[in-house]
C-alpha cells in the first residue's frame, strides 16, 4: 500500500468513522519500518494529529503490541547510537533525532498491558491503529 493510501485511510478510518485498525506483519524490519512511516504520518499530517487528540482522550494512535517489541525498538534504537559513534558521521546528535524515538506509538508488551492502558482511560473502542508480527496475532 502507498503512503498516500495509507495516509487517506488513517483519516477515514480514525478520524471520520472513529474506527480501529489491525496491521498484523511477520519482518521485524517491515514492522520499524512501518512504525516509522505511522510516526512520520502524524507528526506532519495535521488532520491527523488535531483528529486524533480530540477523540484519543491522552492515548497514542499507534500501538505496537508484540512480546519482543521493547526488545525489538531497543535493538534498533541501540544500533543507530552505535552507527553514530563517529562525531564526523553522526546522522542523530541529539537522542530526540532518533526516529525510533516515537512521540505517536506506544510498545506494549503483552494483550494484558494493552487492555489495561486502554481500559485505564475509559476508552476501549476509540480509535487506534494496532501493529503487531504474526507470532503475537495469533
Amino acid at each position: 500500500m502507498s503512503e498516500e493510501k495509507l495516509r487517506l485511510k488513517l483519516e477515514r478510518v480514525l478520524i471520520d468513522v472513529g474506527g480501529q485498525i489491525l496491521i498484523p506483519m511477520s519482518d521485524k524490519n517491515m514492522i520499524m519500518e512501518c512504525l516509522i512511516t505511522l510516526e512520520s504520518m502524524f507528526q506532519s499530517n495535521t488532520k491527523l494529529q488535531a483528529g486524533f487528540r480530540e477523540l484519543s482522550k491522552g492515548l497514542p494512535p499507534v500501538f505496537y503490541l508484540d512480546h519482543m517489541s521493547r526488545d525489538t525498538l531497543g535493538v534498533g534504537r541501540s544500533h543507530l547510537g552505535w552507527m553514530n559513534f563517529s562525531e564526523q558521521h553522526q546522522v542523530y546528535k541529539d537522542i530526540d533525532e532518533n526516529p525510533l524515538n516515537f512521540q505517536y506509538v506506544k510498545e506494549v508488551f503483552s494483550l494484558e498491558e494493552y487492555h489495561q492502558l486502554v481500559n485505564s482511560v475509559g476508552e476501549s473502542e476509540g480509535p487506534r491503529v494496532l501493529v503487531t508480527s504474526m507470532a503475537s496475532f495469533e
